[in-house]
């Protein structure tokens, strides 16, 4: 049986915030997440789970170990390089949407796109397709601070999701969204890992929500605590 490709890996990743009071918030983190696997990192406020997902979408960089995107290690590229791969091949989803209030939903989905200098004729499809796929499919030209805040999250995941990564890392994607609208975003990430083999990494305090992935990693203390396949696929 051929070893699945390694699309995305930690090697003794250690984060130190220096200030009045020097706080070590990763101890030594080593992962493997291999391509097409749709995992859930969990674990107490505080344990440095949000901190890990930023790392590992480079968008920010440890004080010491090695991120590796796609094979490459990432604390070697210039600044020009790493925001390159992480256009091409990382979508993000944050806890709070960001979007851009001058522009509709549709332009704040497209926006990674064109700036990596996509057509818009190309990709307005997608763009309107995934709206559809988040339920959102009728407020595509409406501008976002006219939608409601659950509203608002669905358009970023539809954002994060435009350029078709290879890798997806989500920062508590239905921390603001009720049961319903969960359940779409989950549903619509399963779709896209089983279709198209994308690797999703999701951050997330709901149990339900991580029971739903192929693996959980647990973080204490910023270490892991436990890694453990689930077993579920629905």
């Amino acid at each position: 049986m051929e070893t699945p490709t390694v699309a995305l890996e930690a090697r003794d990743l250690r984060k130190v915030f220096a200030g009045q009071v020097t706080q070590e918030v990763l101890k030594g983190i080593n992962l493997q997440f291999p391509a097409g696997e749709f995992a859930a990192i969990v674990g107490p406020s505080g344990s440095g789970k949000s901190t890990l997902l930023y790392i590992l979408g480079a968008l920010d960089m440890p004080t010491t170990g090695s991120v590796l995107v796609a094979g490459r290690a990432v604390e070697s590229l210039s600044q020009t390089e790493v925001a390159a791969v992480r256009n091409k091949h990382v979508g993000f989803v944050f806890q709070f949407h960001f979007l851009l209030p001058e522009f509709t939903a549709l332009e704040n989905v497209l926006m990674p796109a064109l700036i990596g200098g996509a057509r818009r004729d190309v990709v307005e499809r997608r763009g309107l397709s995934l709206l559809d796929r988040v339920g959102l499919a009728g407020k595509a030209r409406q501008r976002s601070t006219r939608l409601s805040g659950g509203e608002q999250q669905r358009v970023a995941v539809a954002r994060a999701l435009i350029n078709q990564p290879s890798l997806v890392l989500c920062d508590e994607p239905t921390g603001n969204l009720d049961t319903k609208n969960s359940e779409a975003v989950y549903t619509l990430l399963r779709e896209l890992n089983t279709e198209n083999k994308q690797t999703i990494l999701v951050v997330t305090h709901d149990p339900g929500f991580a029971a739903k992935t192929d693996r959980i990693v647990r973080l204490v203390d910023g270490l892991v605590d436990s890694d453990r396949r689930t077993g579920s696929h629905s």
